[in-house]
């Protein structure tokens, strides 16, 4: 059932971030989601990812992990807290709404 609720989770993610620009794919055996990181948003650049996680969670309150070691990416958890499916939907859709008035630029 654990197994399961992250494998849905993540497949939320996914979709979620590709929706608005991010080229998210399933991780092969982990609930931690990589991805490359926008080099910018509204005529902002970002200098690289700490840059990014840090706008993310100041400006949209969106928790997000740097990794410059291996290129600019950043690392998604699907650990949070949501009391059912439909929770989880909801933030999903409030995570695409705040990314998208970004208009990040990749």
């Amino acid at each position: 059932a654990i197994r399961e609720k992250y494998r849905r989770r993540l497949e939320k993610l996914v979709a979620t971030l590709n929706s608005v620009g991010f080229q998210a794919k399933m991780p092969g055996g982990t609930y931690f989601l990589y991805v490359k990181a926008p080099k910018g948003c509204n005529h902002r650049a970002f200098t690289d990812a700490e840059d990014v996680s840090q706008f993310l969670i100041t400006n949209l309150s969106l928790c997000c992990v740097p990794w410059d070691d291996a290129g600019p990416h950043l690392r998604f958890s699907v650990t949070y807290t949501a009391k059912d499916e439909a929770a989880e939907d909801a933030l999903m859709q409030e995570t695409a709404k705040r990314l998208r008035l970004l208009e990040l630029e990749f």
